[in-house]
Order: structure tokens, then C-alpha cells, then sequence
């Protein structure tokens, strides 16, 4: 039979192996929370990268576009001027010359009024595409600060669990 010292000696090994136990299991589960973490920064980090990727785009077709409307207000202003040009020399013509004038004088009238319209609504177009840049743009601005504030979230958390888990191996080395 076990005397009462030994018996003694034996109940606190077995209290110290329950809690070298329990603590490798909190080690265990820190260690899963920790890469749960990594992977939550990992993708905090590829949702910054896309939305950068996106912006990217974004900018390269706002210059795409801004290059198109600036040409083609070029081809507009230019035909205008020339169809003023020509109806100014219609206009200074006798007038009592043919129904062909007429008719060739309310046809340039015709197209320049039909570009003028057509500049109007590539302005009103431009418009349209600048706000929605706009739009994505402020978007994209909001998603990187919620994933920036997640990421600053997710890094304390990690430096919290690392602390944690440190002081977790400490206490069982010092066991």
C-alpha cells in the first residue's frame, strides 16, 4: 500500500499532467485560430489587391474614354465650322439661284443641327461616365479602409493570440 507522501506526490504529477494537457490543447487551439487569422490577412489582402487591380482599370479606360470624347469634340468642332463655313458662302450666293442650293443649304443645316446633338450627348455621355467613375472610385475608397480597418483588426488579434500563445509555452516550459 502507498504511504500518504507518496500518494501525495502521485496526485500532483497527475495534476501537473492535466494541465500540461490542457495546455497543449489551448496551444492546439491557438495554433488553428492563428492560421484562421493568417488566412483572414491573406485574404483582406488579395480583396486590396483586386480592388487596386481594379481601380488600375478603371484609370486606363477613364484615359481611353477621355482621349475618344476629346477626339471625336475634335471632329465635331471641325465639321461644324466647316459646314458654318460652307452655309456662310451658301448664304452669300444670289438668291435666286436653283432649288438644288435650297435643298443642299437645308441639308448641311440639317447635319450640322444633327451634330450638335450628337456633341450634346457625348457631353451628357461624359458626364454620365465621370460620375459613375466617381461612384467607383468612392467605392473602392470605402472598401479599402473596411479592409484596412479589418486587416488592423486581424493583426491585433493575431499579436494578441501570438502573446497568448508565448505565454501559453512559457508557463508549460516553466512546468
Amino acid at each position: 500500500m502507498l504511504n500518504d507522501e507518496t500518494f501525495d506526490v502521485l496526485m500532483e504529477i497527475r495534476q501537473v499532467d492535466k494541465q500540461i494537457s490542457h495546455c497543449k490543447h489551448q496551444v492546439e487551439i491557438e495554433t488553428q485560430q492563428l492560421a484562421d487569422l493568417e488566412r483572414k490577412i491573406n485574404r483582406v489582402q488579395e480583396e486590396k489587391l483586386k480592388a487596386l487591380s481594379l481601380k488600375h482599370c478603371v484609370e486606363e479606360q477613364t484615359l481611353y474614354l477621355n482621349k475618344e470624347f476629346e477626339h471625336i469634340h475634335q471632329v465635331y468642332d471641325s465639321s461644324i465650322e466647316y459646314f458654318d463655313k460652307y452655309i456662310d458662302i451658301v448664304d452669300d450666293l444670289d438668291p435666286n439661284d436653283s432649288d438644288e442650293d435650297d435643298k443642299t443649304i437645308a441639308e448641311l443645316v440639317k447635319r450640322r443641327d444633327i451634330l450638335l446633338k450628337n456633341i450634346q450627348q457625348t457631353a451628357k455621355e461624359k458626364e454620365e461616365m465621370a460620375s459613375k467613375l466617381n461612384d467607383i472610385e468612392l467605392q473602392i475608397r470605402m472598401v479599402q479602409k473596411r479592409n484596412e480597418e479589418y486587416k488592423n483588426k486581424l493583426q491585433k488579434v493575431l499579436d494578441q493570440k501570438l502573446q497568448e500563445e508565448r505565454d501559453l509555452q512559457a508557463k508549460l516550459n516553466s512546468d
